[in-house]
């Protein structure tokens, strides 16, 4: 269900059912004290957890209720047809909307509907239309007519609708009215309109509840999709703040409405998970227990049902979101609806500072009723540095003791767990100073075992980590304070006189660029090398794997702020894996009989080329000795390390070749693989171009047979062929 997407934690449902299966929690009774993920938390209930929900916000818990009983095939589009029917005046209410965005084809001049118009901010008539004809299938961006102008205008003073959809969410003395409007105002006043027009037929709809439950979540899209917080061009927009951008699209509103009937059944299984409303607890194969409120309310209710887990995905600070849901819930079910939740309309910021504080308070209030020996288990989406901290921080303020912090750098997710046992004493001085000295610590000894530099993400998650684990964050007197001062030791911490070095990226933004060491001398072998092994050990192991198999099992291998980005399992893989049935097995050539005959013809083609062009060869006394051509005054000249792999560690960072070139040669199949890791890491390559050239083997080959060859055209001829890199993520979808 794709209904409010981008509000909501982007957190994929098959994480559910893993949590849920890898901790055991099936047919245990679990809490969530946000109720941020509806569509996660079906999921979970589906895996079979039973999990009391606290949803203060009634949007959420809208959301929540379809998550878990998915319309069947034709139920959103026969709802549809019954709003398409309601009249207004004398027309039918889907033909009285479509003609608000009446518009004509500019290649057959036949009239129809535009999917949106585009805007600036400001102005006072759009300039563009998004048009797709369904007659001559014409579509793109063209300009907007006089006509559409002059359609737009017809709104512009139009006072009624606008205010009836105020008085939907506040009455008309309140002193919320002020700060509703604020949140009207991100409406043009055609789509409030149009979308008044719909609310105003609501309670004369002749629909059961069920069928009305369908419709406010078909609304709920159309509401999103009227507002002007729509940035274009773009690809994908998670609005924070009710801002206007620039240039913005005003979309159709009953367009919207067929999107989202065809949203709604598109849900890949629409099974339904039991749902109950509190105090009336989940059946014991999995089900949603609904509390209508706020956690701390549903924690002081709890008595005898004791919770046998927290399962959550933590809620990102939102003024857009949080907002427009009192707007809409008042459309919906009018102010009475939202009393005790339109509050939120008053904040106008959300800093990571108060988030923090709202965490805390959440956590604080259900950590009475929670036992000691429980597991306490988090995710959440959008990763930054900001979120991590506010999360591990309220936790720890809330008498969570943390155990793992499991980050996903590519999907930007987290996975956390915490225990309820006392938390230790701390393990070092509490003074500025002393954090600053711990986060430094946990930070070097992060990159050292990661063994190559990396984003700020990782290195920052693990020195919280260490603060949260060795219980020394500052001792404050609120969450936020702890906040503010834990963020300020961080950029003491990592700076060049403590030994960080940055590859790229802006001094005041510590989220750019590749962090790094000044003295690496003790650091492990590069994680991408690492990785590389792994994948080749598993495919050796296991053929046949699926990717996500092959995802699992890094997993289980490496430290879990260390887990390899799917690009460079997917580069790995490109170098060495072949398509087998519905998984992969290592290529035959890779093979180590195969690969260990072909190091020694590399090894006997590279003497004789040498010899050839008159330099002294001296052949390796073992495996890991260079092959070394000398000049004719015993100078080396070349220094060759034939490899089977794309170890760059091994050989750019582990052996000195100078003043020698050095010469790695590997197979064809993996110049891909060490372009990736050249681009991904600027430390080696700045070893590579100070004094490094990579060649493959048929390079190798072509020159033993090259009559032309001579120790001047060397180097040019391995320039004929040069390295060059695919996306691995794209060739091998």
């Amino acid at each position: 269900m794709s209904i409010l997407t981008r509000y909501l934690p982007p957190v994929p449902q098959a994480t559910a059912a893993k949590m849920v299966a890898e901790n055991a929690l099936k047919g245990k009774l679990a809490i969530d004290p946000f109720g941020a993920a509806p569509s996660w938390n079906a999921a979970a209930a589906y895996a079979g957890v039973r999990l009391i929900l606290a949803a203060n916000n009634p949007i959420s818990r809208l959301l929540t209720e379809i998550a878990a009983a998915p319309p069947a095939a034709d139920e959103a589009h026969n709802v549809l047809a019954a709003l398409a029917a309601a009249r207004v005046r004398d027309e039918r209410m889907e033909l009285h909307l479509r003609a608000l965005y009446t518009t004509f084809c500019p290649a057959c001049e036949r009239e129809i509907q535009a999917q949106a118009l585009i805007w600036k901010r400001e102005a006072d008539t759009p300039f563009a239309r998004l048009l797709h004809c369904p007659h001559c299938g014409v579509h793109g961006e063209f300009q907007a007519t006089d006509a559409d102008r002059e359609q737009a205008a017809r709104f512009a003073g139009e006072r009624l609708h606008h205010a009836r959809a105020l008085e939907r969410v506040v009455p008309r003395d309140d002193p919320d009215r002020t700060h509703a409007e604020r949140a009207l105002s991100v409406y043009p006043p055609r789509a409030i309109y149009a979308l008044l027009t719909i609310v105003n037929k609501l309670d004369t709809l002749d629909l059961d509840p069920r069928a009305r439950r369908i419709l406010d979540v078909m609304l709920l899209h159309a509401f999103d999709r009227g507002n002007t917080l729509w940035p274009h061009p773009v690809a994908r927009s998670r609005p924070k703040r009710l801002t206007v951008p620039p240039v913005y699209r005003e979309n159709n509103i009953w367009l919207a409405l067929e999107e989202a009937a065809d949203s709604l059944t598109q849900v890949p299984d629409p099974t339904p998970v039991p749902l109950t409303r509190w105090p009336e607890l989940p059946p014991d194969d999995g089900g949603i227990c609904l509390y209508e409120g706020r956690i701390k309310s549903l924690a002081e209710q709890l008595g005898e049902t004791v919770p046998e887990a927290v399962l959550t995905v933590f809620p990102r600070q939102n003024q857009a979101f949080w907002s427009l849901s009192a707007l809409w819930a008042g459309w919906l079910w009018g102010h009475d609806a939202v009393e005790h939740f339109r509050a939120v309309l008053r904040r106008r910021r959300y800093d990571w500072s108060w988030h923090t504080t709202a965490l805390h308070a959440a956590l604080a209030s259900i950590r009475p009723a929670l036992l000691e020996d429980i597991p306490v288990l988090g995710m959440l989406g959008e990763a930054e540095p900001g979120f991590i901290s506010a999360v591990i921080i309220a936790a720890h303020r809330a008498d969570f003791s943390l155990e793992t912090v499991a980050l996903d750098e590519t999907e930007k997710q987290v996975a956390f767990s915490w225990n309820l046992r006392p938390i230790p004493a701390s393990a070092g001085e509490r003074t500025p100073q002393g954090i600053t000295n711990a986060l430094r610590d946990a930070a070097r000894a992060h990159l050292l075992g990661r063994g190559e530099p990396c984003i700020y993400l990782p290195l920052d998650s693990a020195a919280l980590t260490a603060l949260a684990q060795r219980n020394l964050f500052p001792e404050t007197d609120t969450p936020a304070e702890c906040y503010a001062k834990t963020r300020q030791a961080a950029q003491n911490a990592f700076t060049y006189h403590n030994g960080f070095l940055r590859f790229g990226g802006g001094e005041k933004k510590p989220e750019s660029g590749l962090w790094w060491l000044t003295d690496d001398k003790a650091a492990a072998a590069p994680l991408a090398d690492r990785t590389e092994m792994a994948v080749v050990r598993y495919l050796m192991k296991s053929p046949g794997c699926t990717l996500d198999e092959l995802e699992d099992a890094l997993k289980a291998e490496f430290n879990s702020l260390m887990r390899p980005p799917r690009e460079l399992v997917m580069a790995c893989l490109g170098s060495y894996g072949k398509p087998f049935g519905a998984g992969w097995k290592l290529r035959e050539q890779d093979a180590p009989p195969k690969r260990r005959a072909e190091l020694a013809a590399i090894g006997r083609l590279l003497s004789r080329i040498g010899k050839k062009l008159r330099f002294r060869v001296h052949s390796p006394q073992n495996e890991t000795q260079p092959l070394i051509w000398q000049d004719a005054f015993g100078q080396p000249r070349y220094t060759f390390f034939v490899s089977a792999s794309a170890l760059l560690g091994k050989f750019l960072i582990k052996q000195e070749v100078a003043p020698a070139r050095g010469m790695l040669v590997v197979p064809g199949g993996r110049a891909n693989l060490v372009m990736y890791k050249l681009r991904r890491d600027p430390r080696l390559m700045q070893i590579y171009e100070a004094n490094w050239r990579i060649v493959k083997y048929r390079q190798i080959r072509q020159l033993s047979e090259n009559a032309m060859l001579t120790p001047e055209n060397f180097e040019a001829q391995l320039l004929l062929d040069p390295l060059t890199y695919d996306d691995e993520q794209l060739r091998l979808l």
